[in-house]
């Protein structure tokens, strides 16, 4: 395992170099494209794009609590946000009301 620095990119982006030998092995170069999955326990998983979506794996099911989410277009944020990351069961939640299609 590498420790890697964080370097700030602009105003409030920060970016991590990726170990040389590993962007050799996955053949990834300047301009290619990753995918960038949170884990169930906080880790993040960077996945090269050209990698099919059927040799990685996908968490289950997410459950998302919609009495939660008081900020305004949270529950769209979370749906995509979900959908974009590979969560192919997305659940919501509430007990105040029902949910209608």
């Amino acid at each position: 395992m590498a420790v890697r620095t964080l370097l700030k990119l602009g105003k409030s982006s920060l970016v991590v170099v990726l170990p040389k030998d590993w962007l050799k092995e996955v053949g990834l170069k300047s301009g290619d494209k990753v995918l960038i999955r949170q884990e169930d326990d906080g880790s993040i998983k960077i996945i090269p794009a050209n990698i099919s979506t059927l040799q990685t794996t996908t968490r289950s099911r997410i459950v998302i609590n919609i009495d939660k989410c008081s900020e305004e277009d949270l529950i769209q944020r979370l749906l995509v946000a979900n959908y974009l990351v590979g969560n192919d069961n997305i659940v919501l939640m509430t007990k105040k009301e029902p949910i209608s299609p």
